[in-house]
């Protein structure tokens, strides 16, 4: 019974519930009855139109009354969604039991098909507009009616996800059986087979959810009684294409399902859709070549069409020569010559594959061994957790008091927690007596409920990890203890990446896992999860190759759901396994097993630009692979065409050179024909007909035949583009192949530059090229940092000014201490504040050009570098545009670009810029033959000066020069040696020209001096952090002959070491070119081999005052300090941090102060814009120091902070991570470093606060 009696009363009364039966009536009752808060009678009127067919008015009322409630009133009814609305707990337990006792009737009597199809209707008609409730997902399938899709949607897929989301149900859940959905289809009108209804997928607005679908195919003895072959190849017809990626889907999902249902994959596979094509391909590659012959001859040898006879034959390319005599018997029966250049192509391949794979395969696979897990002292960790225990509830004591003085506080407005108190509850429910038995856990023992174990008693700071002996098991059986005998994968990576920093055999975790509490098939989908995953390629970073590709040789079938070879989904990563990352793995293999030689033969043509040329990469020792790029330079596809052409440049194989040349000849597309002449060159082929000014000219005339760029057209002026002038001739360049070239390039994209473009500007003199590319460049950026003018921010000001300044008043009202700043707004502050913001907008972008920047390496190097400072200064938000102008300006060799990009490299508040800038600085520094040090050592700018210091400036008659003071000053002079405060004005009868050349080499000195000092300082104090060494020669050649670097070499201490890394001894550099000791000894640096930055730490004491005193002596200011640093406190072999200043309070603005003029960046945000570090990044080492805090809000503002401990994180692609080293692993220098960093920020604190905790808003 149920108490709805007054709501179903007034339908009661009419005498239509009689004759049916209590049970169902009772059902719908419970299911109908919060629908009375669409209206009274609506319940009745439900249960009516249910039973009778009668009362129709009430679906227009379920669609009409309060729209979307009633689809929440009924829990959800078919949604297929992972997240659903709720109206509250007991009325969607109530409702969801409902359905639960009417699906327990489906086979029976009970309920008529008619009435099914009705509750159906309603349930449908509770849908709201998928415009108002996104997460209604309504409908998936448009040829079937939605009635159906809804109920069937609701006993398969919504029932089962409600349970599963812990809704108590009264009795066993219902099953779909066939007869029922039988029965149901008889009542449903549709032209196609109603099992469309399991497959079908062009309804669906997007496609997160479309897994859930995927339930029907689990229903009971679906692939027997369902689904039959014949079945399956009408469904082929009938379904939409996003319906036969899902039917292709379940065809592949399951070994034996796939053989059996071959014809229906081949009839797949020939059918429009590239992913469709290449999935059915990729399936029937797993099958024998036997079992799919009569299907696909019977395409071959006449049923198909032209296009399908073409995928048909590509569907035989894995299976190698054995497939030739098929596609031989083929040709000689085929007419079409388009046909039958595909079937030539493909036997072409079947050779390339089969020859691949008659290459040796067998692999040495290196030996492995369990690691053995000791015993640990279980006392100590008994005594470790009572510590822990001791701390954790003092600490949740002391915040609990907190919390509660805070909710008795009147005058607090805030939210009332609870969550300090109901921490400290759980806290005191700690049971000391079970710490015994957790720490023999450790050892092996009974594993200990979850409920039992806390999880920051056992974690906190980390002190049950420092007991000796602690080693991998001890740590998984430690991580299984609060995760119910699982382990978080989060933690065991950090882990592993302190304990073996080299890495760890894949092998060896695997059973390390396996021995510590997870089944196997368990440990080794996580450890695929974690290098095939979306985040497998940082975990492959720095990963030796043969400790982790063994793994994957032994189980492939991880690497056959990475390539789709099968649809079996093991991976719980999210996203599925990438076939990125099973590439990486596959480039760790010695060498490519020939199995995979099939499926990389097709993706390197045929897949996404990302993943196509890593491939291609990882193919280039291949034999004859050369064959494979040749075939793609005759595809139908321009961008395949261009991307062979380039493949086949990387090859360097010249036996490709014929196929190039007759391709070129028939290539129209200039994308292609430029990559292709590309080719051609790096090849030796002369290609000087094409570069004639005639040809150029020609094919300049047949470019711009078509439309302009938009974007290009949108900015360039076309009649104002500076005249180019050929090299040989003197003559100047027809302005259609100026304007040809320009775009080209911006139809290339390639801002780093391309070699075509380099060898047609080649051809013009360099003057004549360097005012195009200021033009362009200046170009870019302006159209690129557009704003609204003064007058149209000001027009938009005053319009909304009255507004914004009633919003002022308003929220400063509300919230008085938010909007302090709104305390006395006028209308004036609001027309200033709403001009910044239409002034700080951008009216467009030039990204989409970003490829003209390959014009534009000629600009000179100081205004390269002025104007990207200016942009990255101004702009830093426009993150693709500084990569591109980075890319561009790289071609330039010049030292002072390099010495820039050099700097962003070391440091950048954008980590995608800063890790490209690395990207760029190994280009360079491969192009020239050194490494990144030797890169920067050889590159750094004089300022003008020459071997003597001097900086020589000319007017004509008169000279004047420059000179540095001591304290790195310019010191300017005329030819009389009189000290000039600037340069002088021209006088009547000298060359305005040369005088104007004069002053602006003074200033490009300047500038180039300013950042010699700032990037030359910072990298000399990151080499003494590192310790890095010079040989004697280099150090001489590269530093001390420097003109500038000789100067900043005079106010540091070094180190003269033999070949042994001895210190033979310590010496200061002199003005005179001298080198003495603290002895003012002159010391002979050749009887060193190596030279490395002294330091406080290498000295000692005794030496450390003596040097002191020496540099005091001679008023040295050293350039950084290298002595006056105090010693951090010994630190223990896994220690992670050193917390000597934590509980140091101090506010946001003076902690970002501190650490800014120190050299440390802001740590990046977290979810809700928070961030808690700063880091200080030393990319030569790999590490950045990290210094913690209570936390900041972006945008920022001025509240209580409170200093933390002080750390060190490993660098990936020069960004921080969230991995600790241990600093016993920090070198003394560099530690020691950070310490005075972090004592230094101590001290501009208002000290250590014992109340600190309570302190923060937080």
């Amino acid at each position: 019974m149920n108490d709805f009696t007054s709501i179903y009363a007034p339908i009661a009364a009419t005498g239509k519930l009689d004759g049916h039966p209590e049970p169902v009536i009772l059902a719908l009752q419970d299911l109908f009855a919060s629908l009375e808060a669409i209206r009274k009678d609506v319940p009745g009127l439900a249960i009516d139109y249910v039973l009778n067919g009668e009362s129709a008015q009430v679906l227009h009322d379920l669609r009409t009354g309060k729209v979307g409630r009633s689809f929440e009133y009924l829990a959800t009814p078919g949604s297929i969604v992972d997240y659903y609305h709720s109206v509250n707990s007991k009325s969607d337990t109530r409702v969801l039991n409902a359905r639960v006792r009417l699906y327990q009737l489906l086979d029976k009597p009970d309920i008529k098909p008619e009435q099914w199809q009705r509750l159906a209707q309603v349930f449908a008609a509770s849908y709201p507009d998928p415009k108002h409730d996104y997460y209604a997902a309504a409908s998936f399938a448009s040829s079937v009616p939605e009635w159906l899709q809804v109920l069937l949607a609701d006993i398969v897929i919504t029932m089962s996800k409600r349970v599963k989301f812990g809704t108590t149900l009264v009795g066993p859940q219902a099953h779909l059986t066939k007869s029922f959905f039988d029965r149901m289809v008889s009542l449903a009108s549709m032209s196609v087979p109603a099992e469309t209804v399991f497959f079908e997928r062009d309804a669906l607005k997007n496609n997160w959810h479309a897994d859930n679908l995927e339930k029907f195919w689990r229903l009971k003895d679906f692939d027997t009684e369902w689904i039959t072959p014949e079945l399956t190849l009408v469904l082929a017809t009938s379904l939409s294409n996003a319906g036969r990626v899902a039917l292709l889907t379940f065809l592949g999902s399951d070994e034996q399902r796939l053989a059996r249902y071959s014809q229906t994959v081949v009839k797949l596979g020939l059918m429009a859709g590239k992913k469709l094509q290449g999935d059915a391909r990729l399936l029937l590659s797993c099958l024998p070549l036997e079992n799919l012959l009569p299907h696909i001859n019977a395409v071959l040898l006449g049923e198909g069409s032209n296009a399908e006879r073409k995928l048909a034959a590509e569907m035989l390319i894995p299976f190698g020569v054995a497939a030739e005599p098929t596609l031989q018997a083929a040709l000689k029966v085929e007419n079409n010559a388009a046909v039958k250049q595909v079937y030539e192509s493909v036997l072409s391949r079947l050779q390339t594959v089969s020859g691949m794979a008659e290459q040796d395969n067998s692999f040495d696979v290196p030996a492995w061994e369990s690691l053995v897990t000791g015993k640990i002292d279980e006392a100590e960790v008994v005594a470790i957790l009572q510590q822990n225990h001791a701390d954790i509830l003092k600490s949740a004591q002391e915040s609990a008091d907190a919390e509660a003085k805070e909710n008795e506080d009147p005058t607090y407005k805030g939210y009332k927690s609870v969550w300090a108190r109901n921490r400290l509850k759980e806290v005191n429910k700690i049971d000391v007596a079970v710490f015994p038995r957790i720490a023999a856990a450790l050892n092996g023992g009974e594993a200990v409920s979850r409920k039992l174990v806390d999880y920051q008693l056992i974690n906190h700071k980390s002190r049950i990890e420092s007991v000796a002996g602690f080693d991998f098991g001890h740590f998984l059986r430690l991580s299984s203890l609060t995760h119910g005998g699982g382990n978080n994968w989060w933690q065991i990576r950090e882990y592993l990446n302190k304990a073996f920093p080299q890495g760890i055999d894949l092998r060896v975790m695997a059973d390390a896992i396996i021995k510590n509490g997870r089944n196997e098939k368990a440990a080794y989908v996580q450890i695929a999860d974690e290098y095939l995953g979306w985040m497998g390629s940082d975990a492959m970073e720095g990963r030796d190759a043969d400790k982790v590709w063994p793994f994957f040789y032994e189980h492939p079938e991880f690497l056959q759901e990475a390539f789709g070879l099968t649809k079996n989904k093991t991976s719980s990563s999210y996203g599925g396994y990438q076939q990125g990352n099973a590439v990486q793995v596959l480039a760790m293999f010695p060498k490519i097993p020939s199995e995979w030689l099939p499926i990389l033969l097709t993706l390197a043509l045929e897949a996404s630009k990302t993943l196509r040329e890593p491939i291609q990469q990882l193919l280039l020792k291949m034999p004859d692979i050369y064959l494979r790029a040749c075939e793609g330079l005759v595809s139908g596809k321009h961008e395949i065409r261009t991307s062979s052409a380039k493949w086949l440049a990387d090859l360097q194989d010249e036996r490709a050179v014929p196929d190039l040349q007759a391709a070129l000849k028939k290539e129209k597309r200039e994308t292609a024909r430029a990559a292709i002449l590309t080719t051609l060159k790096k090849l030796d082929v002369d290609i000087s007909s094409h570069l004639a000014s005639k040809v150029l000219l020609a094919e300049a005339e047949s470019g711009l035949k078509g439309k302009m760029p938009k974007s290009l057209d949108a900015w360039l002026k076309v009649d104002v583009l500076p005249e180019l002038v050929w090299q040989d001739s003197g003559k100047a360049v027809d302005a259609k192949i100026t304007l040809w070239w320009v775009v080209l390039a911006q139809k290339l994209k390639e801002p780093g530059g391309n070699e075509l473009l380099d060898l047609y500007l080649e051809q013009t003199t360099p003057a004549s090229r360097a005012r195009l590319a200021e033009f362009l460049l200046h170009g870019f950026i302006n159209e690129d940092t557009r704003h609204p003018s003064h007058a149209e921010a000001e027009a938009e000001a005053q319009k909304g000014a009255p507004q914004r300044f009633k919003y002022m008043q308003h929220w400063y009202k509300q919230y008085p201490d938010y909007y302090a700043q709104y305390a006395n707004a006028t209308l004036e502050m609001a027309v200033a504040e709403i001009k910044r913001e239409v002034m700080a907008q951008y009216l467009g972008s030039a990204i989409a050009d970003k490829g003209l920047l390959a014009l534009t390496a000629a600009v000179p190097a100081t205004t390269w570098v002025q104007l990207l400072q200016t942009y990255m200064k101004e702009h830093p938000q426009r993150r693709a545009q500084i990569e591109a102008m980075l890319m561009a300006a790289a071609k330039n060799n010049d030292p002072a670009i390099i010495q820039f990009i050099l700097s962003i490299a070391r440091r950048y508040k954008t980590a995608s810029v800063q890790a490209k800038a690395n990207e760029l600085i190994a280009v360079i520094a491969e192009r020239n033959g050194w490494s990144s040090d030797e890169l920067a050592d050889r590159t750094i700018p004089t300022a003008g000066l020459d071997d003597s210091g001097v900086l020589s400036l000319s007017y004509g008659e008169r000279e004047f020069t420059g000179r540095l003071d001591e304290d790195l000053k310019w010191v300017l002079a005329d030819d009389t040696g009189k000290t000039l405060k600037a340069m002088p004005n021209a006088r009547q009868n000298e060359d305005a020209a040369l005088v104007k050349e004069a002053k602006a080499q003074f200033n490009t000195s300047k500038k180039e001096l300013k950042q010699v000092l700032e990037q030359q300082t910072e990298r000399l104090y990151e080499a003494m952090c590192g310790s890095r060494v010079w040989s004697q020669a280099d150090w001489s050649e590269y530093l001390q002959a420097h003109p500038l670097m000789q100067r900043l070499l005079q106010r540091l201490l070094w180190q003269g070491l033999n070949a042994a890394g001895e210190v033979v001894f310590t010496f200061r550099p002199t003005e005179d070119g001298s080198f003495i000791n603290a002895d003012d000894d002159e010391i002979d640096l050749q009887a060193a081999s190596g030279i490395r930055l002294a330091h406080t730490v290498l000295l000692g004491p005794e030496q450390t005052q003596v040097w002191q005193a020496h540099l005091k002596d001679y008023r040295i200011k050293p350039l950084f300090e290298q002595l006056k640093r105090e010693l951090p406190p010994e630190i223990t072999p896994k220690q992670q941090a050193i917390d000597s200043f934590k509980g140091y309070l101090s506010d946001t603005y003076t902690l970002r102060g501190v650490f800014t003029k120190m050299g440390y960046q802001r740590g990046p945000a977290e979810d809700g814009g928070s961030f808690m570090e700063y880091h200080k990044r030393f990319n030569s080492l790999g590490v950045a120091a990290q210094i913690g805090f209570s936390g900041s809000y972006m945008p920022e503002e001025n509240i209580p902070a409170v200093v933390y401990e002080l750390g060190f994180v490993t660098l990936r692609n020069g960004k921080p991570t969230y991995t600790e080293v241990y600093l016993s692993d920090i070198s003394l220098v560099l530690l020691t470093e950070i310490y005075n960093d972090y004592a230094l920020l101590a001290s501009k604190t208002m000290g250590f606060d014992p109340d600190w905790e309570k302190k923060t808003p937080w």
